[in-house]
């Protein structure tokens, strides 16, 4: 017997019954909402749905358009059980047609609502795997109609997800290896959108702003901390500036989650380091790009033969300009690339 906490639903009749069996270790962090479940970890609520879609198309209908209402207003799902419905011809076997009937077009909605994905399909894109089988009149019928949705921001949180075959039904298991620890992220890098340059108020204000800065004293004494002064307030007003430029146009709960999605999906969460071992602590993965790097770029012995070799097939070598490429940048240069923004 099953010795953690079990969250369970037997539907109607007896059927269509769904489960949600929680460890003991992390049981008293979970709590029941309304039929599904939620678990709370270092401040974030994750919501796990439990769900077997009807086999009727109408019902089925119907039940997606329930679940829409239900999780449209909630962040970090997970949506994971039969859904009796396939998303497209990928997800069909032998001669049968994935179909667009109204429980497809119901689920769909909910998926684009809900800014939720098939994780199992996105990160295989032209496989065919079925999790449902059975022969009838001599004709093996399958199909892929077991899955997991999840938010899309939860994306660099899951390790793995694939399918499993078993004896005990006519459904494979869908396996899903789900790291709840967070990777800790540094500020990102900025970047100016240019279409501000265009912009006249934008541009006569910045000019003032390298005028204003050419009467601090930093100017002649230490040029280069006063250019990173001046690039340093050019970038705050810039922030702002556009930030005003978009509050007419102001994102709508899909982009922004999207943008958390994008941001999230470019972390690194785990990396091997030299034993072959899995690193996927902040501080690991830090140490191991940062010996990477200094191998990478760390001087070594020079073939000179080899070198020779090489330079005989380039065709096109710097002669007159390499005085220049070599010279420190000067300052008339510097004023040359400001006043060139305009």
């Amino acid at each position: 017997m099953y010795e953690g906490k079990i969250y369970e639903c037997n539907g109607y009749n007896s059927r269509q019954g769904v489960a949600i069996m929680v460890a003991n270790s992390v049981k008293d962090k979970t709590k029941l909402v309304y039929k599904d479940v939620s678990y709370e970890t270092d401040g974030q609520i994750f919501y796990f749905v439990s769900v077997y879609a009807p086999n009727n198309c109408i019902e089925r209908a119907r039940y997606f358009k329930f679940v829409n209402s239900y999780i449209e207003n909630l962040q970090n799902v997970i949506i994971g059980g039969d859904f009796n419905t396939t998303l497209s011809n990928l997800d069909k076997g032998g001669k049968s047609k994935h179909s667009f009937d109204e429980a497809y077009r119901e689920l769909n909605k909910t998926i684009c609502n809900c800014n939720i994905y098939d994780v199992w399909r996105a990160r295989n894109e032209c496989k065919k795997i079925f999790s449902w089988k059975r022969i009838c009149n001599n004709i093996l019928q399958q199909s892929r109609i077991d899955y997991f949705l999840i938010s899309k921001s939860l994306s660099p949180n899951v390790q793995n997800v694939y399918y499993n075959e078993t004896s005990f039904s006519d459904h494979t298991y869908v396996f899903m290896n789900f790291n709840f620890c967070v990777v800790e992220r540094g500020p990102g890098i900025w970047v100016l959108n240019n279409t501000v340059l265009s912009n006249v108020n934008y541009v006569k204000r910045v000019k003032e702003i390298i005028v204003e800065s050419m009467n601090c004293s930093l100017y002649d004494s230490e040029p280069l901390i006063w250019w990173d002064n001046l690039k340093y307030r050019i970038k705050r007003y810039s922030q702002v500036f556009s930030s005003d430029l978009s509050e007419g146009d102001k994102n709508t709960k899909y982009f922004l989650n999207l943008e958390k999605y994008k941001q999230k999906s470019n972390s690194v969460k785990e990396l091997y380091n030299e034993n072959d071992e899995i690193v996927n602590d902040t501080d690991g993965i830090l140490d191991i790009e940062y010996n990477f790097y200094k191998d990478l770029y760390s001087c070594v012995e020079i073939e000179t033969d080899k070198l020779c070799d090489f330079l005989q097939h380039v065709d096109k070598k710097v002669n007159d300009d390499k005085e220049i490429c070599d010279s420190d940048i000067t300052f008339n240069e510097i004023a040359e690339a400001l006043t060139s923004m305009s």
